[in-house]
């Protein structure tokens, strides 16, 4: 159970759930992943005329920014566990499970990328291939489009390499003072790439969001211990506010202001919000525990792989129009998982048992 220190008010006390297992997480992706479709689908073929964007900003951005938030917290947590259970942090045992967790579906998909481009049915710019291979995507201006969702899968393989690294050197008490430096650095590396026309998605622009994820691991137990804290996460009201916050300073993110502070406001609401989702039993997680929100958060990472190919707004063939394309996408992305991620999951599995053993943790 996590540690709260006590008293603990009601009604938290008996709602605190394990964080062993944390399956709101997977609802949580499947809202992501949602707003990522929901915005590439607009202004495709056949889909319904919609104008959110005018009132709530870039949702499909803002689902990559909750995405990010999520990985920042999952892989944290399992980093420190690891810690805590064997003393250290195998980074090869790390680096070997997230091999085979996400390259056998994106090379799947890049695959694809070469044999229709063959055929003669898209064209890539001049080196999209060797950025999309490379995970550099998101230094790039000027990539087409059937690789452009790859700039967040860049952005976190570089975290990838870099935060586990500084877990197992630094140790948690110096990586969260780094987390906290990022946060506070992040905002100017945005207005930076803004006046020196710079790609947005560079890593420092977009680092407080895994940052953010990455001290609500380190510090979530702590801040449990805070009786204000301990209130807000179980408001009543504390959804609704936090959704609105959350679109708001999205909407702003068309202004200076949003690019550097309103992203800022965006990450530690997402947090908090997460937090909530994972500590506090309540409708809200008994929401994203449902069967199909669970399924498609499963889904969400071959979903995003494939869904750029077929949400296409700038092709006039029929596989881009709705609601083929989204059928398309979501069929793509299922063979993906079962054919490929699902067999090599249950490898990561026996290793994430074995790693003691196997690699010597």
């Amino acid at each position: 159970m996590v540690s709260v220190a006590q008293p603990c008010p009601e009604p938290i006390v008996d709602r605190i759930q394990s964080r062993k297992r944390m399956p709101a997480l997977d609802g949580l992706r499947a809202i992501s992943i949602a707003l990522v479709l929901l915005g590439h689908l607009s202004g495709t073929r056949g889909f319904p005329k919609l104008d959110l964007a005018r009132y709530v900003g870039d949702y499909a951005n803002l689902g990559v920014t909750m995405f990010f938030v999520i990985s920042g917290y999952l892989i944290s947590t399992l980093l420190v566990e690891e810690s805590q259970r064997f003393g250290n942090i195998s980074l090869r045992l790390f680096y070997t499970r997230r091999v085979l967790r996400l390259f056998p579906a994106f090379l799947l998909f890049a695959l694809f990328l070469v044999i229709v481009q063959q055929a003669g049915w898209i064209r890539l710019n001049p080196g999209d291939l060797t950025a999309a291979l490379t995970y550099t995507v998101n230094f790039r201006s000027h990539s087409s489009w059937y690789i452009g969702h790859l700039w967040s899968l860049s952005v976190e393989e570089q975290f990838y390499l870099l935060w586990p690294a500084l877990l197992a050197i630094a140790g948690c008490q110096r990586s969260g003072k780094i987390a906290v430096g990022v946060l506070l650095l992040s905002p100017a590396a945005r207005l930076g790439a803004m006046l020196l026309h710079l790609p947005g998605a560079i890593f420092p622009c977009v680092a407080d969001s895994l940052a953010c994820g990455c001290l609500l691991a380190l510090c979530g137990d702590r801040l449990l211990r805070q009786p204000g804290y301990r209130r807000l996460i179980a408001w009543k009201y504390f959804l609704p506010v936090a959704v609105t916050v959350i679109f708001g300073c999205n909407w702003t993110r068309q202004y200076v202001i949003g690019v550097a502070l309103g992203v800022s406001v965006i990450n530690l609401v997402f947090a908090v919000l997460i937090h909530r989702c994972v500590v506090f039993q309540s409708a809200t997680t008994r929401f994203l525990t449902l069967p199909p929100l669970v399924g498609v958060g499963v889904l969400s990472y071959s979903l995003y792989l494939w869904q750029q190919f077929f949400l296409n707004q700038h092709s006039s063939w029929a596989v881009c129009q709705f609601p083929t394309n989204l059928f398309l996408a979501i069929g793509a992305a299922t063979a993906s998982y079962y054919c490929v991620e699902r067999p090599l999951n249950e490898l990561r599995r026996k290793l994430r048992r074995r790693g003691a053993a196997v690699f010597g943790v």
